[in-house]
């Protein structure tokens, strides 16, 4: 159909992507499993949710139906291109040679099926107590990008998801941080992670839904924090959402600064670096002065920045930019 292949070509952004909505959508019913069995010329999706709506098996059968009206169709197709529809525009995006749909719930069963434009809809016969399996024959698809996308993607899902038997989530969503932090439900956000990370100086936010990525984008430090966030919410970002994560910057900064002397001296040079960043951009002294350091020359000694300051003020302060020692010089400015 025209119209589902603009639709779909419009929405996602890879032609590989689509197996990912499909897998958002069956987590989004409330499975708890889903199995992907992917090959050269067939993919199917198996899940074990409580199966799908009326609206949306309404919706499968006047795409699938040859016989609907044209009017229909297209207010169908019109109705599927959000986020929360791409799961059902997904089925027809690869323009499978046949689709099979078999959705199992507790009031019933039902079969559709479409095959070189010939629909039939029966009872399911399936083993499933409930759930749902669709399955998409042939059509025009890159197999080995939609086993990197779906690896990509799923791997932070909470839910049992498989691709050929082979478990692809329960990953951290965040990786390459020195400290980080679990995001409590509230009304900003229904949970995610947020950590402060080891290189970098911008922030980077994930928001997620499902524990599926759909949106990431960055920003310059946020009242002076750097932090990665991924964050599960299906709403778009909000100042209040960026106002609320750099609260959990300003914990997490607070307890890298309880850690600065007992932790490993590379770190301990990534800590400064943020507190000083801090400090630079809102004029905030307060971390620097609990727990920045200036080591002292040739010695194991520090001071922290009142120490710095009070000796600059009498007038005897040598300053050398660390591994530039032999740049050293004199100053009686404030430092």
């Amino acid at each position: 159909d025209a119209h589902l292949k603009k639709a779909a070509s419009h929405t996602f952004g890879s032609s590989g992507h689509y197996p990912v909505e499909m897998v958002r959508s069956a987590l989004r019913r409330g499975a708890s499993q889903v199995d992907i069995h992917l090959s050269a010329h067939q993919l199917q999706i198996l899940d074990n949710g409580p199966g799908m709506d009326t609206a949306a098996i309404d919706t499968l059968i006047t795409l699938m139906d040859p016989t609907q009206p044209e009017a229909r169709k297209e207010e169908a197709v019109e109705s599927i291109q959000t986020r929360e529809g791409m799961g059902l525009l997904a089925v027809f995006a690869a323009n499978p040679d046949e689709i099979l749909v078999e959705n199992v719930t507790p009031a019933g069963s039902l079969r559709l099926h479409l095959k070189k434009n010939q629909f039939h809809k029966s009872p399911a016969v399936t083993s499933t107590l409930v759930g749902t399996r669709i399955t998409l024959i042939g059509g025009h698809r890159d197999i080995n990008q939609e086993k990197v996308l779906l690896e990509a993607f799923c791997r932070s899902v909470r839910q049992e998801v498989r691709l050929n038997h082979r478990p692809l989530g329960g990953h951290p969503f965040l990786s390459g941080q020195i400290a980080s932090a679990p995001l409590s439900p509230s009304k900003y956000a229904s949970g995610g992670q947020i950590g402060v990370p080891q290189n970098g100086s911008i922030c980077h936010i994930r928001l997620l839904d499902q524990g599926i990525p759909w949106h990431h984008f960055t920003l310059p430090p946020q009242e002076g924090y750097i932090f990665d966030a991924a964050v599960e919410t299906t709403e778009e970002a909000t100042r209040e959402l960026i106002e609320h994560l750099c609260r959990y910057g300003y914990s997490l900064y607070r307890w890298l600064g309880n850690r600065y002397t007992g932790t490993d001296p590379v770190h301990r040079e990534r800590i400064e670096e943020l507190l000083y960043t801090h400090c630079r951009q809102t004029h905030d002294e307060t971390l620097v002065l609990q727990y920045a350091r200036f080591n002292l020359f040739d010695t194991a000694g520090t001071l922290d920045l009142g120490q710095v300051r009070r000796k600059a003020a009498a007038g005897s302060l040598y300053a050398v930019p660390r591994g530039k020692e032999h740049l050293s010089y004199h100053t009686a400015h404030k430092t």
